[in-house]
């Protein structure tokens, strides 16, 4: 064993229900941001509630990205990227809703406690089943 990863702590995360509860207003904000020509088009997907129907009842749905949206992966990632890469974790692994954050124990925990309340800004909650 390395000497130097011997105090070293690892933490997987995993956003409970991600894709479904982000706002949508902070992905088209990050997709104005970073991708404007792509903007327009989902801003007319993005912009009213869409329609849900379950057991004969309309729900409408005003969060999340839309079921079988090729883009919703592409506009998660965007929407929580400046998160992320905030973080000073020497490890910061992410697949999407999926991350990995490890190193030294108080700068993990330090990235715990700044990812955490900012996630749940936009809607995002981690699985602390998981942890």
């Amino acid at each position: 064993m390395d000497p130097a990863n011997e105090s070293c702590v690892i933490v997987k995360l995993d956003v409970r229900n991600a894709f479904n509860t982000i706002e949508r207003d902070v992905l088209l904000g990050e997709v104005r941001e970073q991708i404007p020509s792509l903007y327009p088009f989902l801003f007319q997907v993005y912009q009213s509630p869409s329609n849900l129907f379950y057991d004969g009842s309309l729900i409408l749905s005003q969060v999340g990205a839309q079921q079988g949206d090729p883009l919703g992966p592409l506009a998660f990632s965007l929407a929580i990227h400046k998160v992320i890469s905030e973080l000073e974790s020497p490890l910061n692994i992410w697949y999407l809703d999926d991350g990995t954050v490890g190193g030294n124990p108080e700068v993990v925990e330090r990235d715990l406690s700044k990812l955490l309340p900012r996630f749940a800004e936009v809607g995002l909650e981690v699985s602390a089943s998981k942890w």
